[in-house]
């Protein structure tokens, strides 16, 4: 069954979702309109994998219990190896594919004990609350946590490359997916569609919000975007992952 992440009343989670035997080489899990309640209220909620199936697992399947019949259809979709969890994000066009049909997602690592979903909040911040400029921002600090404002005395970001050092003016960038590899590399996404990697210089953040001035450490920060409700995601091909950027409006590839 489902539990939370954090130490909560199990029996809450224990109604939310029911999971199925594993069949084959296929975990599977029926969530219902409660997990998903549950799932955004507490962020991520967690299935144990029995010792006897971890090993062979190569497909994990979401389901809806009112749609759990239909045909199911495989999508290309991250399975993150954390520990012992496989960590799957949901944002809100994931579950409602859900919803309409049956979800595989193929893993081709296994041995995992938990199967982590993670819920990514759909709406960073609300535009109308945010005193737009051209040094406004939007930091988002987890899956669930974000926060924007005003950028003070930074008006661009030095990164190290392989083929050295580059200084990249703020107004050229679309975003910044920072911490992706063990080195905490970052791809800075431009708005020409152009993407660089490398390892930024980037300092403690100083905003000014609509509550205040708020300090970010760059440690804390998972991704920096110059629009609002912009998301980064991650996508494996033939020539390694590449990284890209949908602005809602627009689409910048990254690498």
């Amino acid at each position: 069954m489902f539990t939370k992440t954090a130490p909560i009343i199990a029996l809450l989670i224990a109604i939310t979702m029911t999971t199925s035997a594993l069949a084959q080489d296929r975990y599977s899990l029926t969530l219902s309109n409660e997990f998903i309640s549950k799932l955004k209220e507490f962020g991520s909620l967690k299935s144990e994998v029995s010792e006897s199936a971890r090993d062979k697992i190569g497909v994990i399947e979401l389901r809806f219990e009112d749609t759990k019949s239909a045909t199911p259809v495989e999508l290309d979709i991250d399975v993150n190896i954390l520990g012992e969890d496989a960590v799957i994000v949901l944002d809100e066009g994931l579950i409602a594919k859900i919803k309409g049909q049956p979800v595989r997602i193929p893993t081709d690592q296994n041995g995992f004990s938990r199967v982590l979903l993670k819920y990514d909040s759909p709406a960073m911040i609300n535009e109308s609350a945010v005193v737009m400029s051209d040094n406004t921002v939007f930091i988002r600090l987890s899956d669930v946590k974000s926060i924007a404002g005003e950028l003070e005395d930074l008006d661009s970001i030095t990164m190290t490359c392989k083929f050295g050092e580059i200084t990249i003016p703020l107004e050229q960038i679309a975003g910044i997916q920072m911490h992706v590899d063990e080195n905490n590399s970052a791809v800075a996404v431009l708005s020409n569609g152009d993407s660089i990697t490398g390892v930024p210089d980037v300092p403690m953040l100083t905003l000014t919000t609509d509550w205040g001035t708020a300090e970010v450490l760059p440690e804390a920060i998972k991704s920096i975007t110059t629009t609002a409700n912009s998301k980064f995601s991650r996508k494996n091909t033939d020539f390694g992952t590449r990284w890209e950027l949908n602005t809602g409006n627009s689409f910048a590839p990254g690498m």
